[in-house]
């Protein structure tokens, strides 16, 4: 009997990792195509975009989890609940803009994709529900790691002049994904320690968010690190210590390397000369100012979905600004809405929350201020039900099988 205990806990985890492993691969793909591997392949095959089928995936898992025996109590189901539910009056909200738009192309187009945002964040959030939620945030992390991890390896292997990208991605999406990282090793070194062990990630990750060139990825990655230093009041020397220790180590390991020299010219080009010198915002400014102006247009309801695209030729690169064009202040309203609802959540938890996901979470949102449209901001509306999940272990302690002991053999 006590032989068959392995596997039986394995295929007490198998729901948890299958959903992480759906989540973290769709919050990761993006509009990744298949024809970016085979070019004699079609880019307008929905099917051949992993990203429909990874959401059917995600609920497919949950279904067999829902017919299995005992589900794990969750005190936190009514906030996730609660969370989740604000986030689908909202985009449910900005689906229905698509009556009054401007372009029906378009218009269609990021109907889908809010469709596909929605029924993820609610495959996550029934996830939370009724799988072990700590188990399954351990898991998403586990695998942002792996993939991540993969991607920075990419990465190393493509540095030259031009910007870092991989995988026909851009640069911006790229240096998200490195801050991802960042925050995955960040994680583990607070739930076990060993910042011999997960620091060394940080520092890559860093090195290849600045040879991205992104300079959205840079402000999400300093929101990251400060997030994560204003929510590690307990450890707080020991955390600027150690990152400081990794400051100079990556500096002496990496000085008059090749990578160094990619790392100081990509640095003084983008940061220095393009951006304090010049002043040059890649025409954000002008989308920002655009994004108002069609609000003005149509105070009230805004000029529909995919106003941005329709009229400025882009959208405006920033999640707040693009509800007030698309949904006026009706829909502005709704997305505050929801992040009260999290504010409010969060400011009436009765039990400790992992404060890495909480800086993960503040890097998310950072980044949509200056980067991507609603999709690309998919990691916000992911992470909004994870980080209300409470902690059973104080940080930096390990953790225990969270599985249920088994029952003695007869």
């Amino acid at each position: 009997m006590s032989m068959n205990r392995p596997s039986e806990s394995l295929l007490r985890r198998l729901p948890e990792e299958v959903i992480a492993l759906c989540g973290v691969l769709y919050l990761l793909a993006g509009r990744w195509s298949y024809a970016r591997l085979d070019p004699s392949l079609s880019i307008s095959q929905p099917l051949y975009e992993p990203r429909f089928i990874l959401v059917p995936a995600m609920f497919a898992a949950l279904m067999l989890t829902w017919q299995r025996g005992a589900r794990p109590v969750n005190k936190d189901r009514v906030t996730i609940n609660r969370i989740a539910l604000s986030l689908v009056v909202f985009l449910g909200y900005m689906m229905t803009t698509a009556l009054w738009c401007h372009d029906a192309d378009f218009a269609v187009m990021k109907f889908v994709e809010l469709m596909m945002v929605m029924l993820a964040m609610l495959a996550f959030a029934w996830a939370l529900s009724i799988c072990d939620p700590e188990r399954l945030r351990d898991a998403v992390f586990r695998y942002l790691l792996l993939l991540c991890g993969l991607l920075a390896l990419l990465g190393l292997r493509t540095i030259a002049d031009a910007r870092l990208a991989v995988l026909g991605g851009g640069p911006n999406v790229y240096g998200r994904n490195m801050c991802l990282l960042a925050a995955s090793c960040l994680y583990f070194w607070r739930r076990g320690g060993r910042a011999w062990l997960w620091l060394p990630g940080v520092g890559l990750a860093f090195i290849l968010v600045i040879l991205t060139g992104s300079r959205g990825a840079l402000v999400a990655f300093s929101a990251l690190t400060l997030g994560f230093l204003m929510m590690s009041r307990r450890r707080l020397p020991t955390t600027i210590l150690s990152l400081a220790v990794l400051a100079i180590v990556t500096y002496v390991a990496l000085a008059d390397s090749m990578i160094w020299d990619a790392v100081e010219r990509t640095f003084r080009s983008r940061v220095i000369e393009l951006t304090l010198e010049k002043r040059h915002d890649a025409s954000r400014g002008e989308l920002f100012q655009g994004a108002l102006d069609l609000a003005l247009q149509n105070p009230m309801l805004g000029k529909g979905l995919a106003s941005g695209r329709a009229f400025l030729g882009q959208y405006p690169h920033n999640i707040f600004l693009e509800t007030l064009s698309d949904g006026g202040l009706v829909g502005l309203s709704l997305l505050v809405a929801t992040f009260l609802t999290v504010a409010y959540s969060l400011s009436t938890h009765e039990g400790t929350l992992d404060t890495t996901c909480l800086a993960t979470f503040g890097m998310l949102l950072a980044s949509s201020q200056f980067s991507g449209d609603f999709y690309d901001s998919r990691g916000v509306f992911f992470f909004m039900p994870l980080i209300v999940v409470r902690v059973t272990q104080s940080d930096g302690e390990k953790h225990p099988p969270l599985e249920p002991a088994a029952a003695p053999a007869s």
